[in-house]
């Protein structure tokens, strides 16, 4: 063996000595025994750097369709607004109901005096009504024979409208409950009867 043949066989066995303490692969000591006796002798290293993942981009918020937006502000203006109370009206004279409720006693509503009231309720049009009678009921606790009633009388007319009556010979400083009493024809046998179509709380006259 000449001098170059010894120098090139003791070139080849110092090369991978020298490739394995240089160069530090990633995947550890077994990456670089594999590096090392795959690539041949005399060949350099081409180091590729993996590119990192691109972030993914977040949602963007969408934006309302007009007519979305359209609703949403209808929706706040109709929110805005209070509702209108009803109004407690009266039916209109075509509208009238022609007969007191049967069974049913309305509110009559009382205005005070000392010695007298005025006592307001409403006739619904029914033509079989002859008169009202109203009348005061002390609710003075009285032992033994009540008083009798003095009753007050009033025509009706005619159509739907609210009546009242001037109620006198009461005591100051007394609660009384005013009775209204629909006088009726009984058609059927040609007479005439009471019902209490309406009557007030316990109303104290001015002492």
């Amino acid at each position: 063996m000449n001098r170059r043949s010894g120098f090139l066989c003791a070139a080849a066995a110092v090369l991978p000595l020298v490739l394995s303490g240089c160069g530090q692969s990633p995947t550890g000591d077994a990456g670089r025994n594999v590096a090392a006796e795959a690539t041949p002798a005399g060949q350099s290293w081409i180091v590729v750097a993996t590119p990192s993942a691109r972030p993914t981009p977040s949602a963007s918020s969408a934006s309302p369709t007009p007519s979305a937006r359209a609703g949403a502000e209808a929706s706040s203006r109709a929110a805005a607004v209070p509702a209108s109370p009803k109004a407690d009206v009266r039916p209109k004279e075509q509208d009238c109901v022609q007969a007191h409720p049967q069974g049913r006693i309305e509110i009559a509503t009382v205005r005070p005096g000392r010695t007298t009231a005025t006592v307001r309720w409403y006739h619904p049009g029914d033509p079989s009504v002859v008169n009202y009678r109203v009348a005061a009921i002390s609710q003075k606790l009285v032992v033994g024979r009540q008083p009798e009633l003095t009753w007050t009388v009033v025509k009706p007319g005619v159509g739907c409208h609210e009546l009242t009556a001037a109620v006198s010979g009461l005591r100051p400083g007394t609660a009384y409950v005013f009775a209204v009493n629909a006088v009726r024809i009984r058609l059927s046998q040609a007479s005439v009867y009471n019902v209490t179509v309406a009557r007030s709380r316990a109303v104290v006259t001015a002492a």
